[in-house]
């Protein structure tokens, strides 16, 4: 049971396979990334990057340090607590994959969206993987035919790359072993979960949730113009029900979403600029609305004095109300 389990018992999730550790090689930057107003270089960026790193593991996450081979941070206090809480919730969500999306028009689940993001969902017609975002109509069927396009086209070509490689660089640092690893190791024999081939890879951050959040940001800027009323609602919907899924799959854990919608809402302010209050304010709202992780999150926080939910929660607040950085 978990009041037997030490920190040093939690093992670091390990190596990344070969084609990852060669992204890790390449530009990690997000395309309109400013730092200071100048484009970083990518010294500046990893630098950038490692200290966003040692702020999550002094508010949520420890980072697994290789040389003493021990998790170092302030979390790593409640890391062992923090696994627990979310094992327990991951119980109590896991049910949400198979119930229906909330839509104008009840005719998608989330495990079909599920395989779809996770990107083993053939087109029949095309003979083709479907991108990310491709079947979004099912959220807003009313939405006029351009303005669909125009959204999904915005979300699958430019939104997703928009964060860039931001969450491989941070899984580097944090390392934390997913639940399928870790799950016997607290007494819970039969946990189950989904396949997913994308879900080879440190827990936190949970890239679907980072991604989602800020192409959901991006895609609601570029595209707000046909999204008026009901329309930016199912939009804001869709944003936070990507990286949802993913912990209704039993592949991520409630925390790792905490990790990303900070990431994404630090990270509005270097690539929105202008407009970062906007899109922070956006994603927030979306967040606190519409997560159903997050609802279960503050649920689980409330009914308890000394939950490891209580800090984290605050400081994702705190940050959602921060002067976006430049």
């Amino acid at each position: 049971m978990a009041a037997s389990i030490t920190i040093s018992q939690l093992p670091p999730y390990g190596f990344l396979n070969r084609k990852w550790m060669e992204d890790l090689k390449k530009d990690l930057i997000p395309p309109d990334f400013l730092l200071q107003g100048r484009r970083p270089t990518a010294e500046q960026f990893r630098a950038w990057v490692a200290d966003l790193a040692r702020e999550i593991a002094r508010n949520l996450w420890p980072i697994w340090d290789r040389q003493s081979e021990s998790w170092v941070g302030d979390a790593a206090k409640w890391a062992v607590e923090l696994t627990q809480a979310d094992l327990e919730l991951l119980d109590s969500l896991r049910a949400r994959l198979e119930t229906r999306i909330d839509a104008r028009r009840l005719n998608g689940t989330h495990q079909e969206f599920f395989e779809e993001e996770d990107g083993f969902v053939i087109d029949p017609t095309e003979c083709r993987f479907r991108r990310v975002g491709e079947s979004y109509g099912k959220y807003d069927h009313k939405l006029p035919a351009r303005a669909l396009d125009k959204v999904r086209t915005t979300f699958a070509r430019d939104g997703i790359a928009a964060s860039g490689e931001v969450d491989l660089a941070l899984k580097q640092y944090l390392q934390r072993p997913r639940a399928y690893q870790v799950a016997a190791l607290f007494g819970r024999h039969g946990y189950s979960y989904e396949w997913a081939k994308t879900a080879v890879s440190p827990s936190l951050v949970s890239g679907h949730c980072l991604d989602a959040s800020i192409a959901g940001c991006y895609t609601y800027l570029k595209c707000k113009n046909v999204l008026p009323g009901d329309a930016a609602q199912y939009w804001a919907q869709f944003t936070v029900d990507m990286g949802d899924r993913r912990v209704f799959a039993g592949v991520h854990y409630p925390a790792d979403n905490i990790s990303s919608w900070f990431c994404a809402l630090r990270i509005a302010g270097y690539i929105f600029r202008g407009r970062a209050r906007e899109a922070k304010n956006f994603l927030w709202d979306a967040i606190q609305q519409r997560s159903a992780v997050y609802a279960a999150i503050t649920t689980a926080a409330q009914a308890e004095p000394f939950s490891p939910y209580s800090g984290p929660l605050k400081w994702l607040a705190d940050e959602a109300r921060a002067k976006p950085g430049v």
